[in-house]
């Protein structure tokens, strides 16, 4: 049994695209789960996972930035599979003292499986936080 602290090293800091993003990443999720029963995409909401923190507590903060997402560009995080994010990610980790990792908008555990090429952008990320729950699962602190 950890103390305090150790309890908030498994705290995440996460940017959560806007509403439209956000559908649209689920309807390319649950292609995939259809594709091949990965149900890996719905352990996490819509969000890029920035890194852990050790915190419980954040600023609530908007940031602007110009990101691109595709089919064409996905890399493994230590979160799992993302589609890489075309802004600089590294610059907001650093401003929030969190270790730099790559990052990107998370999709699945395994491998992504998609049923065709697409790329979109967003412009508009607010920050928050995971904090994990008992069960496994983590609540969404906004």
């Amino acid at each position: 049994m950890g103390n305090k602290g150790d309890k908030g090293q498994d705290n995440l800091l996460v940017l959560l695209p806007s509403g439209q993003v956000a559908r649209r990443m689920r309807a390319l999720q649950k292609a995939h789960y259809e594709a091949c029963g990965d149900f890996s995409p719905y352990s996490l909401p819509i969000c890029i996972v920035l890194g852990r923190c050790a915190s419980p507590h954040f600023d609530r903060r908007t940031f602007h930035l110009d990101a691109l997402f595709s089919s064409d560009d996905v890399v493994l995080t230590d979160f799992g599979y993302a589609l890489h994010c075309s802004a600089d990610l590294a610059e907001i980790q650093r401003s929030l003292s969190i270790e730099e990792t790559e990052s990107g908008l998370y999709f699945s555990k395994e491998k992504p499986v998609f049923t065709g090429e697409f790329s979109f952008k967003a412009d508009r990320f607010t920050l928050a936080m995971l904090t994990p729950k008992g069960d496994g699962g983590y609540l969404l602190l906004q």
